[in-house]
């Protein structure tokens, strides 16, 4: 039982005795009255016929008034709890309506990855490397801007890397991606790498590092840049000092492989 039922009820019940008890108090009032010796009847004659005149219209008009504040009582009650309950279905609608919008924009919206590594050789004899940036969204890219470097290091590199520094060094290209597209990135270095430097990088004498970034809008959202960022470690197996007869493995690091969103100001 809701709350404004439970405080109609009090108020029906309220009412009723209300009545009861007025009834049975006219009634003792009428038997006292008959009872009165006749030597005092000329002294509340007055009286007599003046109560039954006022007493009964009050008594039915306060019975009145009584009745109608329970009744409105029960009927604000009843309103109020339709408007609660309307509320709350109000709020669950929204609610639902609103994941549904975010699942549409999430499963929509373009979302850009490195989608592999490859490599190849150069014109004087170097071997390349470079990502593929793939989008799997349902959605074109806005304003895409991807960044990438390859670097070779006499020592591995310290856990105190500066990558943001790293990659604000790079050269920035602007790029366009169709929904379920992907696209060749930048070749690196510029004067390829040698044969020589993938020998020593075999025997861990060398250490060469693939890593970049893309930033980007989406359709949806003009307020949230999107960013993704990728950092692999170049291994070597085969002899890289006879062609064709060696390969390259990209291996992912722990860190600075991420996809990330932050505010436009």
């Amino acid at each position: 039982m809701h709350l404004w039922q439970r405080l109609a009820l009090v108020a029906l019940i309220c009412s009723i005795f209300y009545m009861g008890s007025v009834a049975v108090h006219g009634s003792n009032r009428s038997q006292s009255q008959q009872k009165v010796p006749l030597s005092e009847a000329g002294d509340r004659t007055t009286e007599t016929l003046w109560r039954p005149s006022t007493w009964e219209p009050i008594t039915f008009f306060t019975c009145v008034l009584v009745l109608v504040g329970a009744s409105q009582a029960a009927l604000f009650f009843w309103q109020l709890g339709l408007i609660r309950d309307n509320a709350s279905d109000s709020k669950l609608a929204a609610d639902a309506a609103k994941q549904s919008a975010d699942s549409l924009i999430a499963g929509g919206r373009a979302f850009v990855f490195c989608k592999r590594c490859t490599f190849g050789t150069t014109s004087n004899n170097t071997i390349w490397v470079g990502p593929e940036w793939g989008n799997s969204g349902n959605t074109p890219t806005v304003s895409l801007r991807t960044r990438v470097s390859c670097q070779i290091f006499d020592t591995d590199i310290p856990d105190d890397f500066d990558f943001s520094a790293a990659i604000e060094a790079c050269k920035e290209s602007q790029a366009f991606l169709g929904p379920r597209m992907s696209i060749l990135g930048a070749r690196l270095p510029i004067d390829g790498i040698s044969h020589r430097d993938l020998d020593l990088t075999k025997t861990r004498q060398k250490f060469i590092y693939l890593f970049g970034q893309a930033r980007y809008l989406d359709i949806f959202d003009k307020r949230h840049e999107h960013l993704t960022e990728f950092f692999f470690r170049i291994e070597v197996w085969g002899d890289p000092t006879v062609q064709s007869s060696f390969g390259i493995g990209f291996v992912p690091q722990a860190r600075y492989n991420r996809a990330y969103d932050q505010v436009l100001v």
